[in-house]
């Protein structure tokens, strides 16, 4: 008896597998199930678009966290905040950053000296403000030396704006140490290759910026779309925003011999439309790469030189169709 009545719930469990199997089935053709979706959702995400999602959040808790107006007591109050950060990096373990923080807080204090106007005031405390909080609030290494390397190149403009606008300002730029954010050339380069699909370089006019960390962190300000994960969803819907970024970069590829930052800039037509773009990137850096089709942001990549993948490809967008996925194209 109980053999038979074991061999009937296996019969039935066996049925119950069967059934199940076909609804799963059922289901997976009926209800838009995408294996090109569900691809695109588990994905892992590359190391360049966790660390600009940890950036972007961190960009929009500190714009959203500055004060509106600051006092000259409020502002002395900052500075002693300010003086302590480079202890706190050092108990964070930032220790590459301890002299970086300690320098810019000293050009923030020697430049603060120069005027007591409220606006000037305020824009330093402005520019200042993320380099306190970013330490403070322990954000990491990586995020905080983006954060550390804008605000150095906010304030270097800055000044360099007052001092050729405002004769009281003249002998300001003497007072600002950029040190920390000039190329360690010995360090040495590594060569970097940014390989383009046929298909696009038939059909559009293909232009590639290579920028560092602090020209990155400013100009990724003006998107609100994906990046440094390659091909960016969307991209041809983002042409105004695109249109801002590439005026920015442009505006910086055409100063010339500018310590705060570097860059290099390559539109293909004008070099016969090579399938390889290859630049020499300092080792001691990390790299961001913007490539623009017809002048709209289409790819999105870190480079990390002198590491193991030296080159990144630009390919066309093809459709990966699953079951059922005809007629429903997918970007990747």
């Amino acid at each position: 008896m109980k053999k038979l009545i074991l061999s009937a719930a296996i019969t039935i469990s066996a049925f119950s597998a069967v059934a199940q199997t076909e609804k799963v089935d059922y289901e997976y053709k009926n209800n838009t199930f995408s294996i090109a979706e569900q691809d695109q959702k588990l994905r892992r995400n590359s190391t360049g678009e966790i660390f600009y999602k940890r950036l972007k959040s961190f960009n929009d808790i500190s714009k959203k966290s500055l004060k509106k107006f600051m006092s000259r007591e409020q502002f002395y109050a900052f500075l002693k905040e300010l003086e302590q950060s480079s202890e706190k990096a050092s108990q964070n373990g930032y220790n590459s950053l301890v002299s970086h923080v300690q320098i810019f807080y000293r050009n923030i204090k020697d430049l603060s000296r120069l005027s007591t106007q409220d606006a000037y005031r305020f824009r330093l405390y402005e520019i200042a403000a993320p380099v306190h909080k970013v330490i403070d609030e322990s954000w990491g290494n990586d995020i905080s030396e983006a954060v550390i390397d804008e605000a150095y190149l906010n304030l270097y403009e800055y000044i360099l704006y007052k001092a050729t606008s405002e004769p009281a300002f003249a002998n300001a730029p003497k007072y600002l140490n950029i040190d920390p954010i000039r190329v360690q050339e010995s360090a040495g380069q590594c060569l970097y290759s940014v390989e383009i699909d046929e298909p696009v370089l038939k059909k559009d006019n293909i232009e590639v910026y290579f920028t560092d960390l602090q020209v990155f962190n400013k100009v990724s300000k003006k998107y609100t779309g994906s990046l440094l994960a390659g091909p960016i969803p969307g991209w041809e819907a983002r042409a105004e925003e695109s249109v801002s970024v590439k005026a920015m970069l442009d505006a910086y590829a055409k100063q010339k011999e500018i310590p705060a930052y570097n860059m290099y800039a390559y539109n293909l037509k004008a070099y016969g439309n090579p399938s390889t773009v290859q630049q020499n990137l300092y080792r001691a850096n990390n790299w961001f790469i913007w490539v623009f089709r017809n002048g709209v942001l289409y790819y999105s990549y870190m480079a990390i030189p002198c590491s193991k993948v030296s080159k990144c490809t630009v390919y066309e967008e093809r459709p990966v169709e699953g079951l059922d996925d005809a007629g429903n194209s997918y970007q990747y």
